[in-house]
C-alpha cells in the first residue's frame, strides 16, 4: 500500500513539473541591439508594442492565443519601427529574452513597399557573443499590408537571439517593426524530475513522521 502511494506521489510530481515547464507563453525581449546604424526610428521600438493595435502582458498571454486575434501593427514611422538604409546590410539585430528559455517560435511585424526584411537567419545562443550561436532557421519574408505578424517556425534554448538580416523587399531602407517570442521554460533533466520528486516523497513522510522501509 505505501509503495503504491510512494509511487502515486513521484508520478503526480513529475507531470506538475513537466507541465510547468511546458507552459508556453508570449514574451517580448527585454533588451534589443541593432549592430548596424540605425536610418530611422528607435530599435527599441521593436520590442515594446508601440504600434502593436492589441497589446500583449510579455510573460502572461499564451503566444497561440494571442496570434490568432490577428494583431496588426500600424504603418510603420519614426515613433513606432525601426529603419536602416538598405546600403548597410547585410547586418544583425541582438535581441536579450532576460534568461534561458527553450525557445518554441516567434512573430516578427514586417512592413511593407518593399521596405520590409526579406531573406532571414535566425539564431538562439547561450552568451551575448554568440559564442554558442545555433542556427534556428532561415526566413523569406513577404510585405504585408496592412503589416500583419509574420510566423518564425524556430526550435532551441538560449537566452539570445539574432537576426541576420542579408536582404529587404526592395526599397531603400529596410524597417522592421516589432518581435515577439513563443517561449517556455527550459526542461529539466530526467534525474532533477527524480531527485525533486524523491525530495517531495521525504517531505511528505517526514511531515507526517513516517518514512516507508
Amino acid at each position: 500500500m505505501r509503495m503504491k502511494l510512494v509511487t502515486s506521489l513521484v508520478a503526480g510530481l513529475v507531470m506538475s513539473f513537466a507541465a510547468s515547464s511546458a507552459q508556453a507563453v508570449i514574451i517580448s525581449p527585454d533588451s534589443v541591439v541593432a549592430n548596424l546604424p540605425t536610418g530611422a526610428g528607435n530599435i527599441a521600438r521593436t520590442i515594446d508594442q508601440s504600434g502593436l493595435g492589441t497589446n500583449f502582458v510579455s510573460g502572461v498571454d499564451d503566444f497561440g492565443a494571442y496570434i490568432a486575434g490577428n494583431p496588426l501593427h500600424a504603418t510603420p514611422n519614426a515613433g513606432n519601427a525601426w529603419s536602416t538604409p538598405v546600403s548597410n546590410l547585410p547586418g544583425s539585430i541582438d535581441f536579450d529574452l532576460g534568461q534561458n528559455y527553450q525557445i518554441n517560435g516567434g512573430a516578427l511585424w514586417n512592413s511593407f513597399q518593399g521596405f520590409g526584411i526579406m531573406n532571414l537567419a535566425v539564431y538562439s545562443s547561450l552568451d551575448a557573443s554568440f559564442a554558442t550561436a545555433a542556427l534556428l532557421g532561415n526566413f523569406v519574408l513577404a510585405d504585408t499590408n496592412p503589416v500583419t505578424a509574420q510566423l518564425l517556425a524556430i526550435s532551441g534554448i538560449g537566452r539570445y537571439v539574432r537576426f541576420d538580416i542579408s536582404s529587404n523587399n526592395g526599397a531603400g531602407s529596410v524597417n522592421l517593426s516589432e518581435v515577439a517570442f513563443d517561449v517556455s521554460a527550459v526542461p529539466l533533466p530526467a534525474p532533477i524530475f527524480l531527485l525533486l520528486a524523491g525530495l517531495g516523497v521525504l517531505g511528505y513522510y517526514g511531515r507526517r513522521g513516517a518514512v516507508p522501509a
